[in-house]
């Protein structure tokens, strides 16, 4: 399957990307973007959140 359109949430510092906006290592940041996990990719969000 092709998870390439799921939409994730990260950081623009951060080299993680979060499936979940709650996520309590989002929490402590000011500034959440999201977008398609490709768009994170792109960015250089290689990691997804343990």
């Amino acid at each position: 399957s092709n998870n390439s359109s799921k939409i994730v949430y990260f950081t623009p510092k951060g080299k993680a990307y979060h499936y979940k906006k709650d996520c309590s290592t989002l929490s402590n940041s000011k500034n959440i973007l999201e977008g398609s996990l490709k768009d994170a990719k792109n960015q250089g969000k290689n990691n997804p959140c343990e």
